[in-house]
This record gives C-alpha cells, structure tokens and sequence, in this order.
C-alpha cells in the first residue's frame, strides 16, 4: 500500500526503494504478529526486494562504461605503438626505418585497424601480436632499437585491464537475475 500509493506520483525506483527500506527498518521491531502487520511487512519486503534488484541492474550500465573507456585505451595504446613505427618508418635513418617497416609488416598480419574491431576479435588479435612479438627476440630487439619497449608494455597493460573488467562484467551479469523495471511495477502496484 505504502509503495503503491508513491508509484502514481512518479518517484523514482531509487526513491521508493530508499523509502519502504526505511519504512521496514523502523516497523521490524515491533511485534508484528500481534498488530496484524505481518502481512503488509512480508509484502513491503517483497517489493523492496524487487525494487532493489532492478537497481543493481541499473548499476550494470557502470560497468558497461567502464569496459567501453578501457576499450579505448587500448585502442588508444595501438594507435599510438603503430602510429610510433610508423613515423619512424619515415625517418632518414636508413637502419630504423627497415626495422620499423619490418614491424610493421608484422603487424599488418594480425589487422591494420585492430582497434576498430569488435571487443573479441580486438582482444584475440592483441593478445597474438603481444604473444608472438614477445616470443620472438628478433622482434623485441628491433622493438628495444627503436626504443618502444614501453609502447608494447602499454598496450599490454591496457589488454590486461580490459580482460579484467569483461571479465567483472561477464560474471556479474551472469549471476544478475532476469528482472526489470516494467515487470517489478506491475509486482510492486497491483
């Protein structure tokens, strides 16, 4: 009743919720049995409930974001590692330039515009080009010539922090249950 009454003046899932928690902190410590109020505490708790998971969901979109802004680091880290040979390439030094348009031949194999793919493909891609680049020493001392050690470091780091927040996404969402909005106010208002 309490929670139904606040729905028609359009209070906000937060605000409700915040109010029937309220309202149950300060009701469960009376005798509830004996003034009859056990069924409307049982139903208020309910829809408190309700209402509270929909706000977790809501708090999923967080996530979301920050996998999107570290989607772009790394991209970001990619863009600047190739951008960093690719100028190099250009350069009169007849030694480094070879060395650069190696690597960048290197990385030609694994995807021009890596950082514009999808998050899967993005991550498969960069965590081959890290594995194979590190694995061979001919390329890591052409890396360390070059002086863009730090660049690979980068962008590793940045395919670390990525992996770690799909990862917190991908097992918050599979252990968040299926509700929404819409469904919990039909719940909730009768």
């Amino acid at each position: 009743m309490i929670i139904r009454r606040f729905y028609p003046y359009r209070m906000r899932t937060g605000e409700v919720q915040t109010f029937g928690s309220r309202v149950l902190k300060s009701i469960e410590s009376f005798d509830l049995a004996g003034l009859m109020l056990l069924v409307l505490f049982n139903k208020l708790k309910d829809s408190v409930e309700l209402l509270t998971q929909v706000l977790v969901k809501y708090q999923e979109i967080e996530k979301t974001k920050a996998l999107k802004a570290s989607d772009e680091v790394r991209g970001n880290a990619f863009l600047a590692f190739r951008k960093s040979l690719a100028s190099i390439a250009l350069r009169r030094n007849k030694e480094k330039a070879t060395l650069a348009n190696k690597l960048l031949d290197f990385i030609r194999q694994y995807g021009w515009d890596i950082q514009n793919m999808t998050y899967a493909e993005e991550s498969s891609h960069l965590t081959d080009l890290i594995k194979n680049i590190k694995a061979s020493p001919e390329q890591m001392a052409a890396i360390a010539a070059l002086g863009l050690t730090d660049h690979l470091e980068e962008i590793q780091v940045a395919q670390q922090e990525f992996e770690a927040i799909l990862m917190d996404r991908d097992q918050s969402d599979a252990s968040q249950l299926e509700i929404n909005g819409s469904n919990t106010s039909k719940v909730v208002k009768p």
